[in-house]
């Protein structure tokens, strides 16, 4: 038998003795504790059977079962207990797993106007810089084309500078070519000239 007292009408789990319409369960050591209140302690003790005053067993006693007997036992109060925490976990579950999903699909929605913004932005630049390769592309046709032009009548000149320096060259090689000959021809007279004076000495 427990010597620690309780009076009656009070819990000592919760320290609530001003609640009058609770059930409460008196365990076989004469401790009167509220029935939800010794189901969640059995609960959080993981199926510890133990007073939580004096550690006994707490079963009800034999004159509570006979008092009443369509109260429930210890063991049907803690399955009782845990099958509504299993639905409160469950309908707790299926209100946060509805809340999350709500939140996921406003992320979705969100990052998918951003992605949908960002595109935009990325083909504006594409189109930007393919119209500024296509004209620095046409620009630099346009030079390769003057260049082009410039090298051909810098070429079509210095030809033409080619063509008359030869002409004028092979001009100059006629005249020199008909002053050699005028040259040997007038040699040729000279020596004659110096044979036949030799010959008339003689």
């Amino acid at each position: 038998m427990c010597e620690i007292a309780c009076d009656a009408g009070f819990c000592a789990i919760c320290q609530d003795s001003e609640d009058q319409l609770t059930d409460f369960t008196v365990l076989a050591c004469k401790h009167q504790l509220h029935s939800h209140c010794i189901a969640k302690w059995l609960w959080h003790k993981k199926g510890a059977m133990s007073c939580p005053l004096c550690h006994d067993r707490p079963q009800p006693s034999p004159a509570s079962e006979s008092e009443d007997e369509s109260d429930l036992t210890l063991d049907d109060m803690l399955m009782d207990y845990r099958q509504r925490r299993a639905r409160d976990s469950a309908r707790l579950h299926n209100v946060l797993r509805r809340k999350f999903k709500g939140r996921r699909e406003t992320k979705r929605q969100e990052r998918y106007r951003d992605l949908g913004k960002r595109i935009s932005e990325l083909q504006k630049q594409k189109n930007s810089l393919s119209r500024s390769i296509a004209a620095t592309s046409r620009y630099w046709k346009q030079r390769v084309r003057e260049l082009n032009d410039t090298w051909k009548a810098q070429r079509r000149e210095l030809y033409d500078h080619e063509k008359e320096a030869t002409k004028q060259t092979r001009r100059d090689l006629r005249k020199i070519t008909a002053a050699c000959r005028k040259a040997r021809s007038d040699r040729r007279t000279v020596a004659q000239q110096l044979l036949s004076i030799d010959h008339d000495r003689v």
